[in-house]
Order: C-alpha cells, then structure tokens, then sequence
C-alpha cells in the first residue's frame, strides 16, 4: 500500500517537471552548445537564467501542491485509500525541488564534454537508492527509506549541480 502512495505522489510531482525539463532543455542544449562554440563566457548566465526559470516554475508548483492542492487531491484520493499521501509529497519534495533546478542544464555536461560528471552524479544516485533502501530495512519503515533517499539524492543533485557551475565559472569572462 505505502508503494502505491509513494507510486502516485511520484507522478503528481514528477509529471510536471518531466513536461518542464522537456520545454526546457531542448533549447538550452541547441543555444548552449552554440555558446559553447561562440562564446563560452556566456554559457555559465544561460545556464544561471533557465535553471533559475524551471527552478521557480516548479518551485510554484510545489508550494501550491503540499499547501492548496493537497485539498484538492484530497477530492479525487480518499485519504482512507491514500493515507498519508500529503506526507510522502512533502517528504520527496526537496529531492524534486532540487532536481527541477538541475535536469534541465544537466545535459551541459554533454557539452562541455563532461560526462564523467554526469556518471559520478549516477553512480550517487545508485548509491542514495542503496541507502535509502538500507536504512528502511534496517528500521523497518518504507517512510524512513523514502526520507533518506530523498535528503541524500538531493544533495547528489545540488553537488552535480555545484560542480557544473564550478567548471563553467572558469569559462567566464
């Protein structure tokens, strides 16, 4: 039952990124690549300006999701069928929080030909999903292992993200 909460709190959150980090991304990696080529002081500001713009979107969306849209959820999932489907949003919301900001300049790491970022990103995410399903057995608690995995994939994702920037910086002008 709680994966089925966790299943439907996935799409409810991660269905309207995925839409966004589409819009997003397709762009940014045509104009980010021809930065890249032209003028590669300018990619750390575009990389700066769409990740700020998803991140806020998204960031909208989800305060009015735990806050507003929970009651509105609450109509079409019975509490007694989904209970405590405001608390596994809540929980995973930073991971997604964070996630939004990062997915849809992740694919820079393409082109500034850095992929081993983006393998060591994956290897932690491999790593935080080991974790979280550790401590959960451990203790028993499929929420403690949703907690985990979501505090740690989150810092995955903003160390990723902090890199990126680190090695864009040294393209500044």
């Amino acid at each position: 039952m709680k994966s089925g909460v966790f299943a439907l709190a996935i799409k409810i959150l991660a269905t309207p990124m995925v839409l966004l980090f589409n819009a997003f991304s397709k762009v940014y990696f045509q104009r980010s690549a021809q930065l890249f080529r032209t003028e590669p002081s300018k990619l750390m500001g575009l990389t700066l300006k769409v990740s700020a713009y998803s991140g806020m979107i998204y960031l909208a969306y989800l305060v009015f999701i735990n806050t507003i849209g929970i009651y509105f959820l609450e109509m079409f999932y019975s509490p007694d069928e989904w209970p405590d489907l405001s608390l596994y949003l809540l929980t995973i919301s930073s991971w997604v929080a964070i996630r939004s900001f990062v997915s849809p300049v992740s694919q820079i790491a393409i082109v500034i030909n850095k992929n081993q970022f983006s393998l060591w990103m994956n290897i932690g995410l491999l790593l935080s999903n080991f974790l979280g399903v550790y401590i959960g057995y451990k203790n028993q608690s499929f929420f403690n292992a949703l907690l985990v995995f979501s505090i740690s994939a989150s810092f995955i994702y903003l160390v990723f993200y902090l890199t990126i920037l680190l090695y864009l910086r040294k393209y500044k002008a």
